[in-house]
């Protein structure tokens, strides 16, 4: 079970994974006519690809790219300046890449350039997180969000979890800092802060993940 897509529930950060992946179903969904199985798929960033199995279903060619080798890189290449012509993918899929490039700008104008017409993109990432990696320089909001993705229409701007949720996902970087007892606080912290969430679903303030979707 990849730990990405199916995190545990004790799982430091079980709270954003597990919203992300449910918007990302939802947003499939909604996005791609399940009768259409020939789409041509780029995973920028792609690490071990483990979204590939939400999208298997819809093509047969599902490239993955990355700035150095990983387990599910097919081509090694910076995301600003991608080796494909203009018009050759009917998805683009990015998933907590964009708050670790240099030029965020010049990687969304190249993810529309590459798309064909009506093509869609997914693009995930951080609202509010602890720095991390080796290069790490940007946040987001929705506003800004939606003004880098002005080229495309259509644009869905989707928080992955409310206030409260943020709130729990945080907790659970601060307990990453102790010496035991991690598991079982980020197995009480999951529980209580996935049903609260649940339970008051507030998207004005904190929002520690996104999942924007686009038409070209």
């Amino acid at each position: 079970m990849d730990p990405i897509l199916n995190p545990r529930i004790w799982d430091k950060s079980y709270l954003v994974l597990t919203e992300l992946a449910k918007s990302l179903k939802m947003s499939i969904i909604s996005e791609i006519p399940p009768e259409k199985k020939d789409n041509v798929i780029l995973d920028i960033g792609c690490g071990t690809k483990p979204y590939y199995k939400l999208f298997k279903h819809l093509t047969k060619f599902y490239i993955g790219i990355d700035i150095e080798k990983n387990p599910g890189t097919d081509i090694i290449c910076d995301a600003a300046y991608l080796p494909f012509k203009d018009d050759s993918f009917t998805i683009v899929i990015s998933t907590q890449v964009l708050e670790h490039v240099q030029k965020p700008d010049s990687v969304i104008s190249e993810g529309y350039r590459i798309l064909q017409k009506n093509g869609v993109i997914f693009l995930s990432t951080h609202g509010v997180w602890s720095k991390h990696g080796k290069t790490d320089y940007w946040r987001w909001t929705d506003s800004g969000l939606q003004l880098l993705f002005a080229k495309f229409s259509d644009v869905h701007v989707i928080c992955n979890g409310g206030a409260i949720l943020c709130l729990f996902q945080l907790i659970n970087l601060y307990i990453s800092v102790l010496p035991f007892g991690k598991r079982i606080l980020w197995l009480i912290s999951n529980i209580v802060g996935g049903l609260s969430d649940k339970v008051y679903r507030c998207e004005k303030y904190l929002i520690i993940n996104y999942l924007v979707t686009g038409k070209k």
